[in-house]
């Protein structure tokens, strides 16, 4: 058995600081697709969150997507929802003209 509160991701460094900013606890992170920028290419994330205290009824209550900003060389938020009861896990896949889309289980 494993105690949640005792595990530590090694969340990526956009996903890190933008969950420690928005005071939410990942419990799941994708990547959607990658964006090109000059000094490489960047991946842009899905975030499935939860506030509050441990041991909720849903996994996961917030969903959040991260996106890189070429124009300012750093990552933005682009999709904020809050106040869910989501299930894992969470299907991404290929929308219509190869969007990413996801949804949970």
């Amino acid at each position: 058995m494993v105690v949640a509160r005792f595990v530590e991701f090694d969340l990526p460094d956009a996903v890190r600081e933008g969950a420690n900013s928005a005071n939410i606890r990942p419990v799941a992170w994708f990547e959607l697709n990658r964006v090109s920028d000059p000094s490489g290419d960047k991946p842009q994330y899905l975030v499935a969150a939860a506030r509050g205290p441990e041991g909720q009824v849903c996994d996961f209550t917030a969903l959040r997507v991260y996106t890189w900003y070429v124009k300012r060389s750093r990552y933005e938020t682009a999709f904020i929802e809050n106040n869910l009861c989501g299930r894992l896990p969470v299907r991404v896949t290929k929308g219509p003209r190869a969007n990413p889309s996801f949804a949970s289980a």
